[in-house]
């Protein structure tokens, strides 16, 4: 590369001094990052409870093709929305690419609760899906404009921060059903969206206030880079180890939302659960993995990335083996209560382990290919990191369902198991082979 691109450092203030880093604006930054992920991911999960019914109610019969494609939009949006933002965060600059994104997530989930006032059907869904889109495109945003903050200004400790800030993420996602539900009963349907959504835009007016201006690239800087020098997707996606680490990634959030769309169905027909106990088995996956991501943090900076992503992979393979149990231990009985648990204990810690040191690592990968540490590399390497976790997203769930439509829910997990593994010992083998990768 002949011309290196400019550090965000060289013309612009950093978010935090590195040489005597003012803990008040890293409480503020990182407080600010993981209020979005708690509010944004309440957004996501706080229709889960009654959409559906209500969906039903206004078609006038079943409408599950219809909700299974709104919840649809939000990833597909993101999966391409995500790489197009990264590329060009490093201009348009973090704080505003997050505080847009936020805005655009609270405003669509606010708008969200008026849905219920159309009467026609064809309007209340092209509604539905308007709202639902915009709400991904927000979330693309706020997404890729986080993590490009984090690596750009805690680049030393990338995990850790990672593991800290996934702990929202899965608060997000536990308490937002239950209070959907429960602003829902009280309610009706537009108070849970007037109060996430509210609380979003509120938040947005507080990421203005407290949030130190971010780095992003001065008018100079843009004319002095060149495109034969900038990293772009395209580039990064060349490097076979980023494909191993995105693939990884891509099957964390797979394997768990395969889970939440069949465990259910199978509880109920094998175990006789009910629906609350199934409520608090899904808690528990959601407490393991907010206790074990920020110590799988620390553990990935300390001992390396691809040794905990590699560990994460056979741990949560190992975990859908004995969740149902898998088709291939038939010897084992199906119905015991304490391999159930330890089972969904076991493939959160895993997911916890493949999914929180996929970011650092694919910076690590990054600069092994020749690219400089820079707010360009950190915006595309965030692009590319939110779109590959939405793929999982929605593929996961798909693939599970159609397993278990057409066998049952003990050949999905082995499916779901054996994936799992087969990419554990491929990337093994291929970081055996390499040893120097092997950190």
């Amino acid at each position: 590369m002949s011309e290196a691109i400019p550090s965000p450092h060289d013309e612009a203030t950093p978010l935090l001094d590195p040489k005597g880093q003012s803990k008040l604006r890293s409480i503020l930054t990182l407080g600010g990052i993981g209020a979005v992920n708690l509010l944004a991911n309440m957004a996501y999960s706080t229709l889960d409870p009654f959409f559906p019914q209500e969906a039903a109610k206004k078609k006038g019969g079943s409408a599950d093709l219809e909700v299974g494609l709104i919840y649809g939009t939000f990833a597909a949006v993101i999966v391409v929305l995500a790489p197009l933002l990264g590329a060009r965060v490093a201009t348009i600059g973090p704080k505003f690419m997050l505080c847009a994104g936020v805005f655009l997530i609270g405003g669509s989930t606010f708008l969200f609760g008026f849905v219920a006032a159309i009467d026609s059907w064809t309007s209340f869904l092209v509604v539905c899906f308007l709202a639902r889109a915009v709400q991904g495109c927000g979330t693309a945003a706020a997404n890729t404009a986080s993590w490009t903050i984090v690596a750009t200004e805690f680049p030393d400790k990338m995990s850790t921060i990672f593991g800290v800030l996934e702990t929202f993420t899965g608060l997000g996602f536990m308490i937002g059903p239950p209070l959907g539900g429960a602003l829902y009963a009280a309610r009706g349907f537009s108070l849970p969206f007037f109060v996430v959504g509210g609380n979003l835009l509120l938040c947005v007016a507080g990421l203005i206030l407290t949030l130190p201006n971010t780095t992003r690239l001065t008018t100079q800087q843009q004319r002095r880079r060149r495109d034969d020098d900038d990293p772009s997707a395209w580039k990064l996606l060349k490097n076979i180890w980023m494909w191993m680490t995105l693939i990884a990634l891509a099957l964390a959030p797979g394997c768990l939302c395969m889970i939440e769309a069949t465990l259910a169905a199978f509880l109920e027909s094998a175990y006789q659960m009910k629906p609350a106990t199934i409520g608090l088995l899904f808690l528990l996956c959601c407490a393991v993995y907010i206790i074990s991501a920020p110590i799988v943090g620390r553990v990935a900076d300390k001992w390396g990335t691809k040794r905990v992503i590699i560990c994460g992979l056979f741990t949560a393979g190992l975990g859908d083996f004995l969740l149902a149990p898998s088709s291939l231990l038939a010897f084992l009985p199906e119905k015991q209560m304490w391999r159930l648990l330890l089972s969904s204990v076991i493939i959160a810690i895993g997911l916890a382990m493949t999914a929180v040191p996929t970011f650092s690592d694919m910076v690590q990968s990054s600069h092994r290919m020749g690219f400089e540490e820079s707010i360009v590399l950190n915006g595309v390497v965030s692009g590319l990191w939110t779109s590959f976790y939405s793929i999982g997203e929605a593929v996961g769930p798909s693939i599970g369902g159609l397993i278990t439509g057409k066998t049952d829910f003990r050949h999905s997990t082995t499916v779901f198991a054996l994936t799992l593994a087969a990419h554990g010992c491929i990337y093994l083998i291929l970081a055996l082979c390499f040893r120097s990768r092997l950190k």
